[in-house]
This record gives C-alpha cells, sequence and structure tokens, in this order.
C-alpha cells in the first residue's frame, strides 16, 4: 500500500508543487524587478573607478 502512495503523486504533493511554483514565480519576478537596479548601481561604481590608477606598491 505505500509503494502505491509513493507510486503516484497524491493531492499532497500537487498543492506542494503549486506553492513552490508560485514561490518560484514570485522570486523571478522580484529579481526581474530589482536587477536593472543593481546593473545600474554596478555601472555607477565602475565608472566611479575607471579613471583610477593601480596604487604603487613602492611607497
Amino acid at each position: 500500500e505505500r509503494d502505491s502512495r509513493k507510486a503516484t503523486p497524491g493531492k499532497e504533493q500537487q498543492s506542494g508543487n503549486e506553492y513552490l511554483s508560485k514561490c518560484l514565480d514570485l522570486l523571478i519576478h522580484h529579481i526581474v524587478q530589482e536587477l536593472p537596479q543593481i546593473l545600474g548601481d554596478i555601472l555607477s561604481a565602475l565608472t566611479n573607478v575607471s579613471g583610477r590608477k593601480h596604487p604603487s606598491t613602492i611607497q
């Protein structure tokens, strides 16, 4: 009996899969929303340091 329950997914597994799918959708949506700001911050930081020279080791 246990083996037959493991072989066929029940309502619990389906609802778990739906929950995980919704969580994944929310995570992807949040990442897509925040990514432009993060990339903008990275580009800004790189622009600020782009003209700097490497410090000399002999000082």
